[in-house]
């Protein structure tokens, strides 16, 4: 994937930025679901952020202004297009969770739709990352995200690798349960 830079102008996001050759897998995630959502960062197409973290403080819609390359980098300006419904949102307004059975993470789940900022973010990246929760998608958990749990079982020092076993889906939420091969 080619380097990309997501500046975000006014609502919610003003001032932050999302780079998809971050160290920070969430950060990741959310790069490339807002790329996805809005078709490579196609202008005039929107994308609605992670809603609680906008409750807080403003709007949540945004609208790609505009993208600019410069060799092999993308610049991607996305500026707040309000809290309503915005025309060619990215339908994205589904409560997500999470839900982990066995190895250290077991009866773990994460949610999208919990005050908590970096529990919300995390739900919606390591759900895009699992291309949406696909069946038979494997996840990589970094030893910081069972830190994060304080998992009663200990954990290795490398990443434990979990799968996409079962996705349910309503018009409300979708849930995505996770199980450790050992489990299996």
């Amino acid at each position: 994937m080619r380097l990309t830079i997501l500046e975000f102008i006014g609502g919610a996001w003003d001032g932050m930025n999302l780079c998809t050759d971050s160290p920070d897998t969430v950060e990741v995630g959310l790069a490339v679901h807002v790329l996805k959502a809005t078709g490579g960062g196609r202008q005039g197409m929107a994308v609605r952020m992670p809603l609680e973290y906008a409750r807080a403080r403003g709007g949540c819609h945004y609208r790609v202004a505009d993208r600019t390359e410069a060799g092999s980098q993308f610049l991607v300006r996305l500026e707040c297009c309000g809290d309503g419904d915005a025309e060619g949102l990215a339908p994205h307004s589904k409560s997500i969770a999470l839900q982990f059975v066995g190895g250290c993470l077991d009866g773990c789940t994460l949610q999208s739709d919990v005050s908590a900022l970096e529990e919300a973010l995390l739900a919606t990246a390591l759900y895009c990352l699992t291309d949406r929760g696909a069946i038979s998608n494997d996840l990589q958990v970094m030893p910081a995200l069972c830190r994060w749990f304080q998992c009663k079982l200990p954990c290795a020092r490398r990443s434990v690798k979990y799968r996409v076993v079962k996705r349910v889906e309503d018009e409300q939420s979708i849930t995505v349960f996770f199980e450790h091969p050992e489990e299996a």
